[in-house]
This record gives structure tokens, C-alpha cells and sequence, in this order.
């Protein structure tokens, strides 16, 4: 169940409120809803760069074998060539949840309301070689991991910035020390990708995933919602806000 529970102050919406917004969409089927979602978050993407025409997604889908569900079940990822790098972006977090016509609480949603982003200046020659990177890897393991938490929304909006900690993921040799657990941090502002997109029935959020290095984690893991709220300051004044790159130089 996605955030219904939260929105007003914890009280639901009254069933006439709940009525009017079933009326906006009532001439849309979810299968409409679905596509214009998906239509509209590619034409967002088109506009920032060259969106790869072959998508990233499993030959099963890992919600069948005990894995996190996604709203509407696809998991599915992007590759967008720019001209100073790559975004990798997830394309499933926001789609119609599947149960929509059977479920009050999911009728007027778009998934969990959110889309993640990892911004780099690689770029790959073809999107076999993009899916084995550590660039990809963040992406995919922050939007596992959003899925099986179908409040974050609403945590990143009362927080701003949000952390967690990826693992095993496929860095370099010279990195070893760091393959085991790193951290990120996602909700920090873009230079190059705006944070909203009106969606047929709602607007939703990009969120940008940020790889922090060793010291930086550490401090945010003692220093919780402040520490995270610092490194994010500054972050900001670093430059090169959203980009993650292993060869930066931490801040803390």
C-alpha cells in the first residue's frame, strides 16, 4: 500500500473528496493511464539527451522470486546519452499500480509517485557494457530498495534528503576497500534535470542518487538527518551537485 494513509495530516480523504477525484479520470482506463505515463516520462528524458531505444529489465521479473514489487509490476531502467555523459533513470517507480481498478487506496496514484536518476560523465558504447557498471548498479539497487519502502516519497519531502547504503556493488580493483558497502544519498538538487513532471494522475518527483564516498557516510551515519543535511550543503558548494564519480574529493 502506497502513502494514502499520510496524505492530509494522517486523515483520509472524505468520500466526497475521494469521488471528485475519481471523476477527473474516469474516461481513462489504467492501461491509458499507463501508457501516457509512459509516453510523458519519455518525452521528458528525450528532451535531456538521447534516450537509448533498448530499455534495461530482467528475463524475470525479480518480484516473482521474492524480490521488491513495483507498482505495476515492470521494472524496467534507461540509458540517456548527453552530450557530457550518461543518466541511467528508473521507468516503472511511477507507472498506475496494477491493482488501480480494484483498490480505492491506489486509484489516483502514479505508482509511488517518484522516478530515481544517477547522473555520470561515462558513456558506454552500448547498453550491454552500460548495465554491468557501478553507475548502474546504484541506480538499480536505490530503486529496489525505494520499492520496498512505498512511503519514501514522503520521506524525502519531509526531509529533503534521504540516505541509505548499497552493497556488493561492481566498483573498480583500486576501489576493493569500498565494495563491500557505500553509501548514497538521494534528493540532491540537478543542474541538468528538473525534479517534476505533471503525470496523467499526479505529478511526480526525480530524485537524484548520489554516490558518497568513505568519510562522508560515516558521517551522516553519526550525525543522522543533520549529517545528512550538512554533507548535502556541502555538496552544493563542491559544484558538480548530482554527478557521481569516484575520484571526488569528499567534503567531510
Amino acid at each position: 500500500m502506497r502513502r494514502n494513509i499520510k496524505k492530509q495530516g494522517n486523515i483520509l480523504p472524505c468520500y466526497d473528496t475521494y469521488i471528485k477525484r475519481c471523476n477527473q479520470f474516469i474516461n481513462m482506463t489504467t492501461e491509458e493511464h499507463f501508457e501516457k505515463s509512459l509516453n510523458e516520462r519519455e518525452k521528458f528524458w528525450s528532451e535531456l539527451g538521447d534516450v537509448n531505444s533498448d530499455v534495461i529489465s530482467h528475463v524475470i521479473n525479480p518480484a516473482f522470486l521474492g524480490g521488491p514489487q513495483w507498482p505495476g509490476l515492470r521494472q524496467s531502467f534507461l540509458m540517456i546519452k548527453t552530450e557530457s555523459g550518461t543518466i541511467f533513470a528508473s521507468d516503472g517507480l511511477s507507472d498506475p499500480y496494477s491493482d488501480r481498478d480494484n483498490n480505492p487506496d491506489h486509484f489516483e496514484y502514479n505508482g509511488l509517485g517518484l522516478e530515481l536518476f544517477v547522473e555520470c560523465n561515462e558513456k558506454w558504447n552500448n547498453i550491454d557494457e552500460a548495465k554491468n557498471s557501478w553507475q548502474f548498479s546504484l541506480l538499480y539497487k536505490a530503486s529496489q530498495i525505494c520499492a520496498n519502502n512505498p512511503n519514501v516519497l514522503y520521506s524525502i519531502k519531509d526531509h529533503t534528503y534521504i540516505s541509505t547504503d548499497a552493497f556488493n556493488v561492481p566498483f573498480p580493483d583500486e576501489m576493493n576497500e569500498e565494495k563491500e558497502k557505500i553509501g548514497l544519498l538521494l534528493g540532491l538538487p540537478s543542474e541538468y534535470v528538473p525534479n517534476r513532471l505533471k503525470l496523467s494522475l499526479e505529478e511526480i518527483l526525480f530524485v537524484n542518487v548520489k554516490l558518497l564516498t568513505i568519510e562522508e557516510s560515516k558521517y551522516v551515519d553519526e550525525h543522522d538527518g543533520k549529517g545528512r543535511k550538512e554533507v548535502a550543503k556541502r555538496l552544493i558548494k563542491q559544484g558538480n551537485t548530482s554527478l557521481s564519480n569516484i575520484s571526488r574529493k569528499s567534503v567531510i
